[in-house]
Formats: C-alpha cells, sequence, structure tokens
C-alpha cells in the first residue's frame, strides 16, 4: 500500500481529506506496543503479540527505552513537542529528515532510529495483512447525506460561522481489532490533523456508526482548538474558582472540561443520538448504573475513572442544553461552558 491521500469529500465547513501513511502506522505500531500512555489500547496489543509472538530481550529493552523517551521528552507535554506528529504528517520518504530535524539531540535521533530498526520486520508483516474494507466503507458512509449533516452541525457548534471553512486531514490507523470493536481518534496533533484508529468495520452495525460518532467528536475537538477553547475553558474556571488539579479526578480539570464538552455531543451524547439513536442509544441508556456511579465515587473519595464514567456522567447532565444547541446550531458559548464547570464543582466540592 503506498503513501498518498484520498479525498473523501467535503461540505459547508470541511474537507476531509483521508490520508495513508506507512510511516504513521509503524509509529502507531510501536507506540502501541510500548503502552507508555493510557490512550495506548491494549486490546491492539494484545492481538498484535498473539499474531507475531513473545518480544525478544532486545524488544523488550528498546520498549522500554520509546517508553522513557516518550514519557519524559516526546510525549503529550504539548502538541509542539509530540513525536506522533512527525510521523503522522510525513511520508515514508520525508519521515527521518523531518524527525532529525525534530528531535532534541543527535543522539536522540539514533535511538529512535534502532528502536524503528528493531521493530521494523514485526511491523512489515503486520503492514501486509493490512485489510482495507472498512476505509472504502468509511468512504462511502462519508458521502451519505445523515452523515454529511451530523459533521456539519458538529462543525456549525464547535467552529461556528458560516465563513469558517477547514481541511481536516484525517490520518487512517490500521487497527487488527475485528468488527466486534470501534474506531478509536486523537486530536492531539498540532494543525488540522487528527488521527482515526479504523478496526475492520461492517455496515449496518453499531459498531460502524460509534466509529463515524467517533469521529465526529475528534472533528469536534479540532474546531473547538481552532477557536482556542482550552483558553476559553481555564478563563470560565478561574472565573468560578476550580483549580485545575483534584485527588479524585484522574486526569487535570481543564483536560476533563474539555473531552466533557465534546462528548457532551459524540459519541453517545445529544448528537450522536441525533443522528445515531436507534444504534447508539441502547450503549447510551444501557450505562445508567455507571453514571450513577459517579455519586459514590464521589463519596467514596475514590478517583472517579473518565472513560466511561465522567465522561457518560456529563453526557447525560448536560443533554437538556446540548439538544438546545442541536436545535438552534448554536456555537458553545460561555453559558455552556459555566455550566459543565459547575457540574465539575458539584462533582469535587
Amino acid at each position: 500500500m503506498k503513501d498518498g491521500i484520498i479525498w473523501l469529500g467535503y461540505n459547508k465547513r470541511m474537507r476531509i481529506d483521508c490520508r495513508i501513511s506507512k510511516s504513521a502506522n509503524e509509529f502507531f505500531y510501536i507506540s502501541t506496543l510500548a503502552a507508555w500512555h493510557y490512550s495506548c489500547r491494549k486490546d491492539v496489543r494484545d492481538v498484535w503479540l498473539r499474531r507475531t509472538g513473545m518480544f525478544t530481550p532486545k524488544e523488550e529493552k528498546a520498549l522500554a527505552l520509546f517508553s522513557e523517551l516518550m514519557r519524559t521528552k516526546y510525549g503529550f507535554q504539548s502538541q509542539k513537542t509530540y513525536l506522533g506528529g512527525v510521523f503522522y504528517k510525513n511520508t515514508e520518504r520525508t519521515v527521518w529528515r523531518a524527525l532529525k530535524k525534530f528531535v532534541k539531540s543527535p543522539e536522540d535521533y539514533k535511538l529512535f532510529k534502532n528502536i524503528f530498526s528493531t521493530f521494523h520486520e514485526r511491523f512489515e508483516k503486520e503492514w501486509k495483512k493490512t485489510n482495507t474494507t472498512s476505509l472504502k466503507l468509511l468512504e462511502r458512509e462519508l458521502q451519505k447525506k445523515p452523515v454529511d449533516e451530523f459533521l456539519d452541525t458538529t462543525a456549525a457548534i464547535f467552529g461556528g460561522g458560516e465563513a469558517v471553512k477547514h481541511t481536516i486531514v484525517l490520518i487512517i490507523l490500521f487497527s487488527p481489532l475485528g468488527s466486534d470493536q470501534t474506531a478509536a481518534g486523537s486530536a492531539n496533533i498540532e494543525g488540522n490533523f487528527i488521527t482515526l484508529e479504523l478496526p475492520v468495520l461492517k455496515k449496518n452495525t453499531w459498531q460502524l456508526s460509534y466509529s463515524l460518532a467517533v469521529l465526529g467528536h475528534e472533528i469536534g475537538h479540532r474546531y473547538f482548538a481552532a477557536r482556542n477553547g482550552d483558553a476559553l475553558i481555564k478563563k470560565t474556571m478561574k472565573q468560578l474558582h476550580l483549580g485545575d488539579q483534584y485527588n479524585i479526578l484522574p486526569f487535570s480539570t481543564h483536560v476533563i472540561l474539555n473531552e466533557a464538552i465534546t462528548s457532551a455531543f459524540s459519541p453517545l451524547g445529544a448528537l450522536g443520538q441525533s443522528y445515531f439513536s436507534h444504534e447508539l442509544a441502547p450503549l447510551f441508556f444501557g450505562s445508567m448504573k455507571k453514571i450513577t456511579a459517579v455519586e459514590q465515587f464521589r463519596i467514596d473519595k475514590k478517583i472517579i475513572p473518565y472513560y466511561g464514567y465522567l465522561e457518560l456522567w456529563f453526557a447525560w447532565k448536560l443533554f437538556p442544553l446540548s439538544t438546545e444547541y442541536i436545535r438552534q446550531r448554536k456555537q458553545i458559548d460561555k453559558k455552556f461552558i459555566e455550566e459543565a464547570v459547575l457540574l465539575l464543582k458539584e462533582i469535587v466540592k
């Protein structure tokens, strides 16, 4: 499979350029095996290990070194320092030249070259097995009117303004997971880039609908970031006297709020329910035990998990307000952010 951009489509507010990059997928592969961050999916790692065997001592040492470099220098300290951006934005032909300019020292460059060399044979075996049927399915789904309207509404709510138009570069990361799993995404790269971990999806399934809603979630992040959404959140936190670190929360407060505001709409929030309710309503309304468990975590003074708990709790609590914003196609504003901040204040009090 060659590096390249496959144009998928555009609507009033965005054009989506789908990029296939071997170097991006190789970084995704090594990063997942290293499991250096909680976002590295264990289920993906387990599949790859079953298919290619356990690590050699040399590979274990390389992964430990990779994890150390990511956690201390090249991780999510900021979008500017994130190593993944180099691999996601460049092609196989340009990536190492770009990396040489990006790293903090010639020694780090050599370390990364050696790490990637160590895992190159393993990765090549997986790359040859890549199943592209999900990519074709995604392309067909993005041409459908309801999906187009879903993404357009996402752009209107998080970006706003008819004149605002973006090109979203969608980096496809091929996942080995089967059709019983969903896509995952990230908007941690500087610029209009987002990633989508694409499993082997099938049409007319809740997993496909959820994966499209995940894409909407990440596009929402990208549009909100273009409006300096994080700064708006921090400003509102300061005005309402909410700190940035609490023992009961798994992440910093502003990160949780940014995620919660986006999740209030999709994948399982009000916007996801508006367009994919037949498939996604059972997932959301079947999670009431987890939503009500948030209060018990608070009472017991235990750390409240974000994914599957606080994420859904915010989507539930903000559902009436989110529905109003969808109906009016209203841009996220101070009122919405204040409501999210006040909800979190209730949790940490």
